[in-house]
This record gives structure tokens, C-alpha cells and sequence, in this order.
């Protein structure tokens, strides 16, 4: 990778990283990341031990429930397995069980997860540090994807967001640009493809919803500039 290109983005990860200014995260908005996540990583590469712990950290932070059975009672920290009979256990059979259960261990120890009881069940959750390390490294890696086909039509996302919450406006600038957003002007950006569900994502996130607009436009004038960039 391009040494400019990979300095900007750690530049831009270590601001999205910054937990003194990360908002809270409440649990629809997680889901609706976790799920954008999700589809984006269908291949994700189960060789790799950060690969496997990020999505056993999105699992959790989209919702699905990973249910523990007790190696004593009354702990909630020494359990001996999984209990399986679930629905949700289709989710966790990706994983060897022996990994899976050294690594809610470890990422317990982090701090990423807890184990807490709900309705007399002893659960798996994550914590709102373990949210904002999932967004930490994989809000920039967020892209749009590209569809068999062009549907002719074009996005447009515009927003207002003040000087008082600059940091909120720059950390916004970035991400598009790196999904690979089309800058019009200043504070207006362009995409060929289906991008709902991230941009309300972000501005959810962000807690811009009524700073950023998205509209979905059939003709825009001498749009062969656009075409070339999009490659439509």
C-alpha cells in the first residue's frame, strides 16, 4: 500500500479512535453497524486471529446471543463450554468451541466483553469499549458496495454541521472520501451505488441525522466526469 495513502489512514483511525470524543453507542445504532459489517466481511479470512476475534465482537455487538453453561454455581466468570441449543448457535459454529471459548476469555480480560445474567440466563455481551474497538478499526474500512449492475440513478449526501462540532464534520469528511464518495463541492458529495444504509448509519452515529441529507437524483448535467469516476 501507498506509504501516503496508509499514514492518512491511521491518521484518520487514530482520530475516529479517540474515546474522549467517541459518542455513546446506543444498541440500534450498533445493530445497524454490525449488520453493514457483516455483509461487508462475508469472506473474511478465518486464518487470522484478529479477522476471527473482530467478528466474534460484531456477533456480539449485532445482538446474537452466546448462551454459557457454569463450571460452578452462582459464577459468571468460570464456565467450562457453550450451550447449544439455541437458535443462535448456528452463528457460533464458525468457531472451534476450544477457540472460541479461549477467546471470550481473553477478550473478557480486555475489558471488550462481560458476562452478565439476564432472565436467569448467563450470556456473553459486549461492552461499550469493546463497541468502540470495532468501530475503531473498521469505520474506515466501510465501502460501498458495488452492484451486477448500474441503476442510472445518483446519490447525493449534503450536510450543515456547524463549527461548534468540527471534529464531528471532519471525522465525516474522511470516511466518505475514503468509501470513495465524489466531492462536488465543499460540503456536498456524489455516489453511483446504493449507500442508504451507511450514510444513516454514520450520521446516526455521529448524532447528525437532521445535519446530513441523502438524495437519489436520475439526471445530473455533464455527468460524463462522474461516469469516468465511477466507471459507469
Amino acid at each position: 500500500m501507498d506509504n501516503n495513502i496508509d499514514g492518512k489512514r491511521k491518521t484518520i483511525i487514530s482520530n475516529i479512535g479517540n474515546r474522549n470524543k467517541i459518542p455513546e453507542i446506543n444498541e440500534d445504532t450498533a445493530k445497524k453497524f454490525a449488520e453493514i459489517l457483516l455483509e461487508e466481511k462475508e469472506n473474511w479470512d478465518i486464518q487470522r486471529r484478529h479477522e476471527k476475534l473482530k467478528k466474534i465482537l460484531t456477533l456480539l455487538a449485532k445482538g446474537v446471543a452466546l448462551y454459557l453453561i457454569l463450571a460452578a454455581p452462582g459464577s459468571a466468570r468460570l464456565f467450562r463450554g457453550f450451550k447449544k441449543n439455541n437458535s443462535e448457535w448456528k452463528e457460533w459454529k464458525f468457531f472451534n468451541e476450544v477457540y472460541l471459548q479461549r477467546s471470550i476469555k481473553r477478550l473478557e480480560s480486555q475489558k471488550l466483553v462481560e458476562i452478565s445474567n439476564e432472565n436467569g440466563k448467563d450470556i456473553v455481551k459486549i461492552t461499550q469499549y469493546g463497541l468502540q474497538k470495532v468501530y475503531k478499526y473498521s469505520l474506515i474500512n466501510m465501502s460501498i458496495i458495488m452492484p451486477n449492475y448500474w441503476d442510472h440513478k445518483w446519490r447525493l449526501v449534503f450536510y450543515d454541521v456547524n463549527d461548534r462540532r468540527k471534529w464531528i464534520r471532519d471525522r465525516f469528511h474522511h470516511i466518505l472520501k475514503n468509501m470513495g464518495f465524489y466531492q462536488l463541492q465543499e460540503s456536498v458529495y456524489l455516489h453511483a451505488y446504493p449507500c442508504e444504509k451507511e450514510v444513516d448509519f454514520l450520521r446516526s452515529y455521529f448524532g447528525i441525522s437532521a445535519e446530513v441529507r441523502l438524495a437519489i437524483v436520475d439526471t445530473i448535467e455533464n455527468d460524463g466526469v462522474f461516469r469516468d469516476f465511477f466507471g459507469v
